[in-house]
């Protein structure tokens, strides 16, 4: 069942806010292009300065309200109200809102409310003229312009407000490119509400303000711009411009292209990726020889280091590990893979290459990737030809199939959690030691 709440604002508080718009309106005429020193036009702007009970942007979550239990509560904001004014509050969706304009004074005569965004309220009150309106909460915040116009013996002429966006964003709920959002009449001294925001690939920079006696004015000294804005409408036409600039929108991550194989050995499938111009395999080698030749370990010699790293194999044995139509990698091979995931430098030793290529979990202290190609990188650690098991989980290191020119030294690549280099070496690990295998296609 939905419920009807009234709220009360502060008398004093709104009171204050129309003694200040009326001091502000009652400024200097003779402005210069540019300039703020007298704000005779403009009543102010909303975010810092406390002009309005406003806490959460349109559209945004407000969160549960603490204290209670009914879930998720949106703000109504009550601009432009007089004294006795009510309404501001906070509201469940669904329930049925009580707003009024307050008091009229002097020669002020209420002309209508403006929601700020939302289609389902204008079409309850767009068209209402009765200070006291209501509408159905929807599912985020409201702002409720209450519009004014002065009247002395007879109503005030109304003239054309033109509402503008230079570039590609949003001005109310419409988010457009170089298009005219606003065109309508409004009586002179009419408190409009102006309100702007990013657009998907844009962002607001200040409103503009050009008025029939050619005359140019804008808020970007004001507050960082305030892309929200009240101002009075003049006794002439006025075009009131959104400037955005355009953003820079990073690229796409590139897709994984995977795909899957199985060893005639075993029956063992792995995964494949295709990064650049290569086809990769997706995990490290799991592959014991059946007839026991060559060397090969599980990490720790613990059999679940195998299946979660792959084995350990030294040099000799990984140069002929690998299934059929698939080799082990040379430097050359490697240094194009580190250079397809972002790799620079010699061999893609710089850039970040191993950010890109390392999975996104496994290695310590969070060191993971993106793994944007599909690659999953793990950190297997190595054996010493002595027999010790050393730095798994924090890095990883592959065999490449070409020796140093000093025979005891096989180049091999190195990925470690603290980094997004993918290291070349060819000394510190001898051809005796067990390194991971990444085998690459024919």
């Amino acid at each position: 069942m939905k419920k009807t709440i009234t709220y009360a604002v502060g008398v004093a508080a709104i009171a204050a806010i129309a003694i200040a718009m009326i001091a502000v309106v009652g400024c200097n005429n003779n402005l210069e292009p540019n300039s703020f020193e007298h704000l005779d036009r403009f009543i102010g702007s909303f975010g810092d300065n406390g002009n309005t009970d406003f806490v959460n942007p349109p559209g945004t979550d407000p969160g549960t309200d603490p204290g209670t239990n009914q879930g998720t509560k949106y703000n109504v904001t009550i601009v432009g109200g007089r004294v006795g004014s009510f309404g501001s509050g906070r509201y469940s969706a669904d329930d049925i809102v009580t707003i009024y304009a307050g008091k009229a004074s002097g020669d002020s005569v209420f002309s209508k409310w403006t929601p700020n965004i939302s289609s389902v309220i204008e079409d309850e009150i767009f068209n209402s003229v009765e200070d006291t309106a209501m509408f159905t909460m929807p599912k985020f915040n409201v702002i409720m312009t209450a519009n004014w116009r002065r009247e002395i013996g007879t109503p005030s002429p109304e003239y054309i407000l033109t509402v503008k966006v230079n570039g590609s964003g949003c001005v109310f709920s419409s988010c457009v490119n170089n298009e005219t959002v606003i065109y309508e009449q409004y009586a002179s001294g009419t408190f409009i509400y102006l309100n702007g925001k990013d657009g998907p690939q844009s962002s607001f920079l200040y409103w503009t303000f050009s008025y029939d006696d050619g005359s140019v004015y804008d808020t970007r000294y004001v507050n960082n711009g305030v892309d929200n804005f009240e101002f009075q409408m003049p006794s002439h036409n006025v075009t009131v411009t959104a400037v955005f600039e355009d953003t820079d929108i990073p690229p796409d991550p590139p897709q994984a292209d995977t795909m899957s194989f199985s060893d005639d050995r075993d029956g063992h499938r792995y995964k494949a990726v295709r990064i650049g111009d290569q086809v990769w395999m997706a995990e490290n080698l799991n592959y014991q020889p059946l007839d026991g030749s060559g060397n090969s370990w599980c990490y720790d010699n613990e059999d679940s280091y195998c299946n979660q790293y792959g084995r350990l194999y030294d040099w000799e044995t990984a140069l002929t590990v690998c299934p059929t139509n698939w080799h082990l990698p040379t430097r050359e091979e490697w240094g194009a893979l580190a250079e397809a995931a972002g790799g620079t430098g010699d061999y893609g030793t710089g850039g970040t290459a191993g950010k890109a290529l390392k999975s996104t979990s496994g290695w310590n202290n969070n060191g993971n990737g993106t793994d944007v190609f599909g690659f999953s990188a793990l950190p297997g650690g190595y054996r010493d030809s002595d027999g010790n098991f050393k730095n798994g989980g924090g890095l990883g290191y592959w065999w490449t199939a070409t020796q140093e020119s000093w025979h005891s030294y096989s180049y091999y690549r190195n990925i470690y959690y603290e980094s997004d280099y993918v290291y070349e070496y060819h000394y510190y690990l001898g051809v005796g030691d067990g390194l991971s295998v990444r085998c690459v296609a024919d």
